[in-house]
C-alpha cells in the first residue's frame, strides 16, 4: 500500500508537464481503499485524497528545476548516492537563499 505521500506524484508530474496524464490511478485508487479502510468516510476519504494531490503539486512546482537537475543525473547514469547528494545540496543552497532573503527582509 501507499501512503499519502507517495500517491501520486507520478500521474502529477505529468500533468503539470504535459497538461494530461495516463496512469496513476491505481495509486489514487489504492489510497482511497488504504483511507476507507482506516474508516473513512467516502467524503472525508475523497476531501484527502485531493489535499493529497494538491500538496504534491504543490511539492513538485516548488521543486521543478531541482526535478530537471535530477533527470538529468539520471539520465547521465548517477548513482542512488549521487542523486540524494544533488537533493542534499540544493535543498541546502535554496535554504540558505531563503534565510538570506528572511534576513534581508528584517534588516530592510
Amino acid at each position: 500500500m501507499c501512503g499519502a505521500g507517495r500517491c501520486g506524484p507520478g500521474v502529477v508530474t505529468e500533468y503539470l508537464r504535459f497538461e494530461q496524464a495516463e496512469g496513476g490511478l491505481g495509486d489514487i485508487l489504492q489510497l482511497d481503499v488504504m483511507l476507507k479502510a482506516l474508516g473513512f468516510s467516502q467524503m472525508k476519504a475523497d476531501s484527502e485524497v485531493r489535499w493529497a494531490v494538491l500538496n504534491v503539486a504543490a511539492i513538485l512546482r516548488r521543486y521543478s528545476a531541482l526535478q530537471d537537475k535530477l533527470a538529468d543525473a539520471m539520465d547521465k547514469g548517477a548513482s542512488t548516492a549521487a542523486c540524494i547528494c544533488l537533493i542534499e545540496e540544493e535543498l541546502r543552497l535554496e535554504e540558505a537563499k531563503d534565510e538570506q532573503q528572511r534576513l534581508g527582509v528584517a534588516r530592510g
